[in-house]
């Protein structure tokens, strides 16, 4: 028999295709347009930081104005509530208020929220795929699994980027036009780039920690038990044997108590939680986030071998 092809229906495919096909992109596109449909999920998740941002900027105006002289308006502003709330505000203000020392806390404060962002909306990504056979179709396309990784990957960061990275750039713009005469840009500047690149990095290792969770689950459930049991697992056992041990250098295993003390390193500000060597926490980061690669490298190879 022979077969009839319906132009009327299926049109003939008369284009070219690209010699590198940018799937990994098309696969962020839709995995971002599936997160944005939840919208309550996402308002819940993204107030915390919002509020937060909002607050800590207004913290870095009032250092600034009142290294100035002046009373913001929300304090009283000239009146004699205010002038009385800046001179007793503006003898601490260079300590309890130092920009450098705040934007490190600040980091680790939204250090929690972006956790979860990135566990809410990453721990899903490959398990639900393998649930609902999602990467057979996938992997039939022109896919390679790096691609696959890459696209699920981007995801995982642009969240990591809302928690993590777009609270310091709104903080930092705040500073710099607070500042007078620039004065945070050219005795501070080096915070920006540092608080950028701190970032960065630690949405990479989280976000790697995130995606191998999801690779060895199969319930998107499953993987945020994974994730948090993972850090918050890892920093119990870390105080624990920092404890038992009288060394605070047990602490180096726990992923979040080392970007704490990177953090520290970093922004150049005093210990909190004992001293130990900062390179142990680098090292720690290093481990994490190659073991990490391996589980994800590991699994999705068994993904797209099983077609």
């Amino acid at each position: 028999m022979k077969a009839e092809t319906h132009l009327e229906v299926y049109r003939p495919f008369a284009g070219t295709l690209r010699a590198n096909p940018r799937a990994p992109i098309a696969l962020w596109k839709a995995g971002m347009r599936v997160a944005f449909r939840r919208r309550l999920a996402l308002v819940l998740l993204l107030a915390p930081p919002a509020i937060a941002t909002v607050i800590f900027s207004f913290v870095v105006y009032t250092r600034y104005a009142l290294e100035q002289g002046t009373t913001p308006e929300a304090l009283g502003g000239d009146s004699v509530i205010g002038q009385m709330a800046g001179s007793m505000m503006r003898d601490a203000a260079a300590e309890a208020l130092a920009v450098r020392k705040q934007i490190a806390l600040f980091h680790l404060s939204m250090s929690a929220f972006s956790l979860l962002l990135v566990a809410w909306y990453g721990a899903g990504l490959v398990a639900e795929d393998r649930r609902s056979g999602a990467h057979l179709l996938l992997f039939a396309r022109p896919l390679t699994r790096w691609g696959y990784v890459l696209g699920r990957f981007l995801i995982v960061a642009t969240f990591g980027a809302l928690g993590a990275l777009a609270p310091t750039l709104v903080v930092c713009s705040v500073a710099t036009l607070a500042s007078p005469e620039w004065s945070f840009v050219r005795l501070e500047g080096d915070v920006i780039w540092k608080a950028l690149l701190y970032g960065a990095a630690w949405v990479v290792s989280i976000g790697t920690i995130v995606l191998a969770a999801s690779c060895l689950a199969t319930r998107k459930a499953y993987a945020l038990a994974v994730t948090f049991g993972v850090v918050l697992g890892a920093g119990a056992l870390a105080a624990l044997l920092a404890q038992l041990n009288k060394t605070a250098a047990w602490r180096a295993l726990s992923p979040s108590m080392a970007w704490g003390k990177i953090a520290e390193h970093v922004f150049d500000v005093r210990a909190v939680r004992g001293r130990w060597d900062a390179d142990l926490a680098y090292v720690s980061i290093a481990a994490w986030f190659v073991v990490s690669c391996a589980v994800i490298a590991w699994r999705v190879r068994r993904m797209e071998a099983v077609q």
